[in-house]
């Protein structure tokens, strides 16, 4: 079995690498602490692009899949 980390939006739905998983939850955890700190500062502009830059992130760690190397040549094969 040969694992090898893939990345792309076709790999969405796939197990994320628990690893990259963490880092994702906890980017969107920090992103929604640092945003309502700075709402209660009283700089909503800022609390809003933290806040969307947090859970992009979040979106993006989940693009991340280990994949069989064989099983995913030959899913790439059966659909052609």
């Amino acid at each position: 079995m040969n694992l090898t980390m893939k990345f792309g939006l076709k790999y969405y739905f796939h197990p994320t690498p628990k690893k990259i998983r963490l880092f994702g939850d906890s980017l969107a955890a920090a992103s929604v602490f640092v945003s309502t700190m700075t709402i209660l500062e009283g700089h909503k502009e800022i609390a809003i692009a933290v806040f969307i830059s947090g859970w992009v992130g979040k979106f993006i760690s989940n693009m991340f899949a280990d994949v069989d190397q064989k099983a995913d040549n030959n899913s790439t094969e059966a659909s052609s």
